[in-house]
Formats: structure tokens, sequence, C-alpha cells
């Protein structure tokens, strides 16, 4: 009986000890606004011979193969002014609880380029409750690690279908 209480301290402590390891590694590095001081990813991309009205055009398609309802994320849609704006979400669990992370996408076109922001990430669990990514300068470590590996697969897939010519079939 002993040896299972002490078998057991000696289980909590280690778990105690491999959190508090975890607590003083470093948070991944997010690229941040340099005025605001925000998490934004933003980058420009040449996509050859693409008029500003395809780019959006590829845009709107991405969007709607992205996330679950076009209708329900795209917040602004001005092709005069060459710009859709989405606001979308990624999800993942803690435990068995849902976690989203929501943001904003910008999407700007002109002749033969593009700009994409992500920006504006507020995490929110599955009753509603919601907070800013760095809540009071505080981050919450699980929605950083996913916003650094989600948010990069999200770009790199908006680039690839930006870049694919249309299908004339």
């Amino acid at each position: 009986m002993a040896s299972r209480i002490v078998l057991a301290g000696l289980m909590f402590l280690a778990a105690v000890s491999a959190s508090d390891a975890r607590r003083k590694e470093p948070l991944p590095d997010l690229p941040r606004n340099d005025e605001t001081g925000a998490v934004e990813y933003q980058q420009v991309v040449d996509v050859d011979g693409a008029s500003a009205d395809e780019l959006l055009s590829r845009a709107r398609a991405w969007v709607a193969e992205t996330y679950r309802s076009a209708q329900d994320v795209i917040q602004l849609d001005d092709p005069s002014a060459g710009r859709l704006i989405a606001r979308g979400l990624t999800e993942y669990s803690v435990f068995t609880v849902a976690v989203y992370v929501r943001h904003r996408l910008t999407v700007e076109a002109r002749d033969g380029r593009y700009r994409v922001t992500v920006t504006d990430f507020e995490v929110q669990s599955a009753s509603g409750d919601s907070a800013s990514l760095d809540p009071m300068g505080r981050p919450n470590r699980k929605a950083y690690e996913h916003v650094a590996e989600e948010i990069p697969l999200l770009l790199r897939s908006l680039e690839k279908a930006m870049a694919a010519k249309p299908d004339d079939w």
C-alpha cells in the first residue's frame, strides 16, 4: 500500500515537472504587425498573367472550398476595389472540448499579384467564451501552437489555388 502511494506521488511529481518544463519552452514566434503588435500574417504573391478579376474569382472559389459556407464567412466582396474579406475559423481540441480560432482573411488583388493578410485572431471555446490570442499579455500556448501550424498551411493552400490555371474543359 505504501509503495502505491509513493509510486502515485512520484508520477504526480513527474507530471508537474513535465508541465513546468513545457511552460518554460518559448512560444512559437508568430509574425506581428509593426505598428499594432498584433499577430498578423501577410504576404504578397506574384501570379504571372492573372488579372485582378481572375485572382478574386480564384480567391472566392478557394474560400468556398476551404470554409464550410462561403456565404457565411465572406464579409466583403468588392471586385471594383479588388478586395475580398472573409471571417474564418480553424479548430483544435483540448481533451475532448473543441476550441475555435477565428481570424479575418483579406485578399487584395491587382493584375499579376495579390496580397493576403490574416489577422484579428480570437480564441473561442465551444461554450462561446472568447478572448484575443494575447489576452492581457498572457498568451494561450495551445492556441499559439495551433496558429503557428495552421495559418502557414492555410496560406500555402491559398497560394496553390491562386496559381492554378483555370480548367478549360
